[in-house]
């Protein structure tokens, strides 16, 4: 288990609280989509913001 140090733990809160809200935009839109190309929209946006929420944290975490 990594340990974080309160610099780090309060980096991360901050990168990945708007691309969290992002990410969850992105899910209600994949539910709503009515046709392929709305979900496959939506979908490949879903998958952009997870990626970019993740290299945000990595990032916070290493201290970049």
């Amino acid at each position: 288990m990594i340990r974080l140090t309160e610099d780090q733990s309060i980096a991360l809160d901050h990168v990945t609280r708007q691309p969290a809200t992002d990410t969850a935009e992105a899910m209600r839109e994949a539910y709503c989509a009515q046709t392929d190309a709305e979900l496959l929209k939506a979908a490949h946006r879903l998958v952009h913001q997870m990626g970019r929420q993740m290299i945000s944290a990595q990032d916070a975490v290493n201290g970049h």
